[in-house]
């Protein structure tokens, strides 16, 4: 929890209650030394303690639980941070909750092949991400972003959705297309804990692109538009055919496909 919120205004995240404190946007949990700067956003008491959004189990505890996955699988790659982290919380969350977190560990990992600098490593361990776990994380990032950088809360007719692990070249692809929107980024917060950028529509700010990655390694595409649009078009004021049309296609957890 941050300093409280000095004027009156409604939650960032859920656009009901009103706003009486100031929430960190990326969890404290993800970074070993806490960075000089963190992004805090206004918001009303039950989704500053992670239960706003209606679901009965914190989201602190999904937040850990998307940590722990990052940086099992980062550290695995050497990020300093990561390994960190294993060495020292996860370590601890294991001592205090060892069957919980073996348990969930167990259950999403499962023998297969991994493919690293070109070199293919049959016989490994991998996991498998909760998808509808990790989108509740990155919904409450994506909004508190979009509320950083536009200095209101997102519509309550929009929506956030997600796609896993999109290759950050295409990111930069779409960028030397997208004339008509306003850049924002590249920010990072920690030594490469996370890092994000994003484009938006100038015309209709609701309708942004956020790339984030965490560890240098977990890369999400995060989309806001409105709920009842099936296509995201760009196109440039001098010329009537869409420079670039994304589809969306939702799903119940939020993931989606372009």
């Amino acid at each position: 929890m941050a300093d409280d919120v000095p004027t009156k205004q409604k939650c960032v995240y859920c656009s009901k209650r009103e706003a009486v404190t100031r929430e960190h946007v990326i969890a404290r949990c993800f970074f070993d030394k806490q960075p000089d700067y963190h992004i805090v956003v206004p918001t009303c008491i039950e989704c500053n303690s992670g239960s706003g959004d209606g679901v009965e189990r914190p989201l602190s505890m999904d937040e850990e639980y998307l940590r722990t996955v990052l940086c099992l699988h980062a550290g695995s790659y050497g990020h300093p941070v990561a390994n960190a982290i294993v060495c020292d919380k996860i370590a601890r969350s294991f001592q205090r909750r060892p069957s919980g977190l073996r348990k969930s560990l167990a259950n999403a990992s499962h023998p297969g092949i991994i493919e690293h600098k070109g070199i293919i490593i049959p016989g490994q361990n991998i996991i498998e991400i909760d998808t509808a776990r990790v989108f509740r994380v990155m919904r409450k990032i994506t909004k508190g972003l979009y509320y950083h950088h536009n200095k209101v809360a997102l519509p309550e007719d929009c929506d956030v959705q997600m796609q896993i692990q999109v290759p950050p070249n295409e990111f930069y692809e779409w960028l030397a297309l997208f004339k008509l929107c306003s850049f924002v980024g590249p920010f990072m917060a920690g030594d490469g804990v996370f890092s994000y950028m994003g484009i938006r529509q100038m015309n209709d700010h609701t309708t942004s692109l956020w790339l984030a990655t965490f560890y240098n390694r977990f890369t999400c595409l995060l989309v806001t538009a409105r709920k009842t649009m099936r296509t995201i078009c760009f196109a440039d004021k001098d010329k009537p055919e869409p420079i670039m049309v994304l589809e969306l296609k939702r799903s119940a957890d939020g993931s989606s496909s372009k």
